[in-house]
């Protein structure tokens, strides 16, 4: 089948796609014996180990082949036919090269005895439907408030050596990897077209989970990515499509770290697992802007992952192989506030398998986060030069701890801070937090029950615990008083835990509260591998919360907003 002939046409030569091929002989007088030893169909490629078909003792059937247009002679309905057919649906399977079809028979004539074995073969170029995209590395940027920015627009051509109409179906998708947009169309193939997507929703509906918010089906602001499948008449056989579904990433997460003073460089760390039969060919790590702009490319055969200790970040199995990779860029990229885009992009090592012999892209996916970094100005400037200015002591103020929880001695029990009906410790360490009305409290948590029996009274201690509180100083008296606590931000869950308190001054003038806790298991007051940690930064102003937990696993983290209090129950145990 062919673009200047679209309906099936017999050739012994040239272009052709989804071939079906057939093999007749036809004789007039004493044949006693006819037979096909074997078929052989061959690519005739360098690029990988070749497709081969191999079909020994084939059975043929008699009769001339139906629809064959390639009349051998002139009056063949006075001939005997013997055909052999290779099966249909192969063909869809064949690769775009060149292929040679070889057939070895041979024939008994009676009286006389065998003739051959003789081989005959043909060679074709197979150009099957195969659809691809110069877009495919793009991201489509869509932001209803501010259209300047949208750029939604790609384009995909469909290629065939036969001209025929097909049905072409365009997803859109976020980064998350939800599909938020469909269409179905027919067009002609071959050809190249484009599309526009208009940031409608037609899968789902965004909104309406919040008080005075209505339903729409209006994307929200973001990037997004697309795929394109075609598909001929032969719907399950003759179909292809731009993105890889032999490599998936099957989850991705981006972890702020902060700034690195020493490099002045934004630290993140990149994490996601990759699923797969081989190994990916390649794949990036892509940073965007609030404004979509792209602000740096990472290599990820160049980043070493911190699960294996080497930079095989781009490894996969069928299982999935988890991956964690540090990327930083300096404070000065990012200088705008807003959204940013972490966007991660892989090519799958299937080109073998591929009509086009193409190393397919899987879906990017991505991640955002949050940066409130306010454009330099002078009142910014001026905090920005004073952090820096700062002497290393006035730069981490930190939070007296006491040695025992709970303590032993007279330290004032002014309230039940927890709930449990006990008063408990407040210590006398509390901080207020330079630039700001907020302090800083320490309060021993008297995990366990009480035993009154007359006069003589015990205490069981169930696991106490140091809990770090922050209120605002509304009798501006420096210290943080049972009735103006606002938030718990950290405690120390474990029975043999050590804790190291401390207020740090970022880079932007802002003042973050840390509290960092361990199990010191062995209590040689050495934080060992093995044991333990959670780490709690807190930003007052913004009433933000991080919880971070080291384990022999990895770091398990956590963000809130707003109200803290509920913290997961690993936290209180």
């Amino acid at each position: 089948m062919t673009v200047s002939q679209p309906r099936s046409q017999c050739t012994t030569s040239g272009t052709v796609a989804a071939p079906h091929f057939h093999f007749y002989v036809g004789w007039k007088g004493p044949l006693a014996f006819l037979v096909v030893d074997w078929i052989l169909v061959e690519e005739l490629t360098n690029e990988h180990t070749p497709q081969i078909w191999y079909f020994a003792n084939p059975q043929g059937s008699n009769g001339f082949p139906q629809g064959c247009s390639m009349l051998p002679v002139s009056d063949p309905q006075n001939w005997r036919w013997m055909t052999w057919n290779f099966p249909m649906t192969a063909g869809f399977w064949m690769h775009n090269s060149p292929y040679r079809v070889t057939v070895q028979w041979r024939y008994w004539v009676q009286m006389k005895g065998q003739r051959g074995p003789f081989q005959t073969s043909i060679e074709v170029n197979v150009q099957n439907l195969v659809v691809t995209s110069g877009d495919v590395g793009k991201v489509l940027k869509w932001d209803p408030e501010r259209p300047e920015l949208c750029d939604t627009s790609f384009s995909y051509s469909i290629t065939c050596a036969q001209r025929r109409p097909v049905q072409v179906k365009i997803s859109i998708y976020s980064m998350d990897g939800a599909k938020v947009y469909e269409l179905t169309e027919q067009k002609i193939c071959p050809g190249s077209y484009s599309f526009t997507w208009d940031g409608s929703v037609n899968t789902g509906y965004y909104g309406g989970g919040y008080e005075g918010e209505e339903p729409t089906n209006v994307a929200p602001s973001g990037l997004y990515t697309f795929d394109v499948e075609v598909i001929g008449p032969a719907y399950y056989y003759d179909a292809d499509w731009i993105r890889s579904k032999a490599l998936t990433v099957d989850y991705l997460s981006v972890e702020d770290y902060g700034v690195d003073e020493s490099t002045n460089n934004h630290i993140y760390l990149i994490r996601y697992a990759l699923s797969g039969g081989r190994n990916t060919k390649g794949g990036e790590i892509r940073l965007y802007d609030p404004d979509f702009l792209l602000l740096k490319t990472w290599n990820i055969a160049s980043l070493e992952c911190l699960n294996h200790n080497s930079t095989d970040g781009l490894t996969a199995n069928s299982t999935g192989i988890e991956h964690s990779i540090w990327v930083s860029i300096p404070v000065d990229s990012m200088s705008k506030r807003g959204i940013y885009h972490f966007v991660l992009y892989f090519k799958d090592d299937f080109a073998d398998q591929y009509k086009a012999h193409q190393f397919k892209f899987t879906l990017p996916i991505g991640r955002t986060i949050e940066h409130t970094f306010c454009a330099p100005d002078s009142a910014y400037d001026s905090a920005y030069y004073t952090a820096y200015a700062l002497a290393p002591s006035q730069k981490e103020i930190p939070i007296p701890i006491p040695d025992r929880c709970p303590p032993r001695g007279s330290i004032p029990r002014p309230a039940d801070i927890d709930g449990d009906g006990v008063n408990d410790w407040d210590y006398p360490s509390d901080i207020k937090i330079p630039s700001s009305n907020f302090v800083v409290g320490l309060f021993g948590i008297r995990r366990g029950v009480e035993r009154g029996f007359l006069w003589w009274r015990t205490f069981m201690n169930t696991g106490s615990l140091y809990s770090l509180r922050v209120g605002l100083d509304s009798n501006n008296n420096g210290l943080l008083e049972p009735n103006e606590i606002q938030y718990r931000i950290g405690q120390c869950p474990w029975p043999y835990g050590m804790n190291r308190g401390y207020i740090r001054l970022k880079q932007d003038g802002k003042r973050h509260v840390h509290w960092e806790s361990y199990n010191d298991s062995n209590r040689n007051g050495q934080e060992d591998p093995g044991e333990p940690k959670v780490h709690f930064i807190y930003d007052p102003l913004e009433n933000r919360l991080k919880v971070y937990r080291k384990t022999p696993q990895g770091i398990v983290y956590i963000e809130y907003i707003g109200n803290p209090d509920n913290y997961p129950g690993w936290l209180s145990q």
